[in-house]
């Protein structure tokens, strides 16, 4: 941590339904800028993933210090040999330099971490590149529904 500086996010670790069905609220608000599965969660598929999620999976809501409600979630999964992260904010939040706090947090979990992002949100990938994230690749992500080119970064070792 950066001496001086207060994080403006907490991250509540998702363990509940309660929990659960608040992430997937605002994952559906996210679905645009999603590479894999971007379809809307109904809170019954929330509930059933979360009872059966690996434990190399966890998912963060995140709370505005000021505010009663998460305005955005993180989600860090071992797929293969990589931890592959992911994450976003509440419409109303965006742009205000929260998602660096989220994805910072997520970081800080793993050495070496991945992600993908759409090639059109240039505004993510700005932010990864800030935060140590190097193209890796890039590639169709339609076979997962997204109609568009996906970016694939990875930050450490």
């Amino acid at each position: 941590m950066v001496f001086g500086y207060k994080p403006e996010l907490y991250p509540i670790k998702v363990v509940s339904e309660k929990s659960a069905i608040l992430a997937a609220a605002i994952r559906n608000e996210c679905l645009e800028f999603m590479t894999r599965d971007p379809k809307r969660l109904t809170i019954e598929d929330q509930i059933r993933w979360l009872n059966s999620k690996p434990v190399t999976t966890q998912l963060f809501i995140y709370q505005k210090n000021n505010t009663p409600y998460p305005i955005g979630y993180g989600l860090i999964r071992l797929e293969g040999h990589n931890w592959w992260l992911s994450g976003g904010l509440a419409e109303g939040w965006r742009g205000k330099g929260l998602g660096k706090e989220i994805f910072t947090h997520l970081m800080s979990l793993r050495d070496e971490t991945w992600l993908e992002v759409l090639a059109s949100n240039e505004r993510a990938v700005k932010l990864y590149t800030s935060l140590g994230f190097v193209e890796k690749e890039r590639r169709e992500c339609s076979p997962r529904g997204c109609p568009e080119t996906a970016i694939v970064m990875r930050r450490g070792a």
